[in-house]
């Protein structure tokens, strides 16, 4: 069932979850406020009517997609709907971020591939999925793929940051050391050959944005294990490589 086909009682649901509450401002309640913002609660009720900016509500929507978990709601199907939209969107990004590196490079200039699982790489498990897998030159490049949504407050904004320099870069530090250590048995997967000379090949991870997050602020000041950069600039970082 696709999310615009929904009866009545869901389509007023929706509604009133995005529904723009009137409030005395409390400096004293963060959650309330927080709650209950305009980019959350894009739709106004007045006189019974409701005013909708549509590009609004349309952002709005999107910051949901990127993470359905914040949905407060007891609509179970609903939000059902909303992670399976979710994880098709974060999908689609993958995919666009796979077309572009082959579209910026020629196939005699990279091997790339995509969705490495635990059976694609003979002999060897890696530890998690790996989005995208770059072979650049003498560079073997591991790429994770987040496609988060912009953060509209201080405290939201450093969650987000903890999020990406814990568990995020955790994961992808983990794929890094499993290719150095399994490097022959990669480069034999990428090249579909045998690899003598594996040792003189660089292992190197990316977390690839779609959107701008403040981390990428403080990539320059702040020196991490694994590098961060929106999917615009991501080929011709890779083309420095080489």
């Amino acid at each position: 069932m696709k999310l615009a086909e929904c009866d009545e009682n869901r389509a007023d649901s929706i509604i009133r979850y995005f529904k723009y509450v009137s409030q005395k401002r409390n400096y004293g309640s963060f959650q309330s406020r927080k709650n209950n913002k305009i980019l959350k609660k894009p739709i106004i009720e007045i006189y019974e009517k409701y005013i909708v900016i549509k590009k609004l509500l349309i952002y709005t929507l999107e910051l949901f997609l990127l993470n359905p978990k914040t949905i407060e709601s007891s609509d179970n199907e609903f939000k059902k709907q909303l992670e399976y939209l979710s994880q098709r969107k974060n999908n689609q990004f993958e995919e666009e971020v796979f077309n572009e590196i082959k579209k910026y490079f020629s196939t005699s200039e990279i091997i790339v591939k995509k969705d490495i699982g635990e059976k694609d790489i003979k002999g060897v498990v890696p530890p998690g999925q790996i989005d995208i897998l770059c072979l650049y030159r003498k560079n073997i490049i591991v790429i994770e793929c987040k496609n988060l949504d912009l953060k509209t407050n201080h405290r939201e904004t450093i969650n987000q940051i903890k999020k990406i320099r814990g568990e995020f870069e955790k994961k992808l530090v983990e794929k890094v050391e499993y290719i150095k250590n399994n490097k022959s048995k990669v480069l034999n997967y990428l090249e579909n050959r045998e690899v003598e000379n594996y040792s003189e090949y660089n292992v190197e991870g990316v977390i690839v944005f779609k959107n701008y997050t403040v981390e990428l602020a403080t990539e320059e000041k702040v020196k991490r294990p694994i590098s961060r950069i929106t999917w615009e600039k991501l080929c011709d970082w890779i083309k420095e490589k080489g």
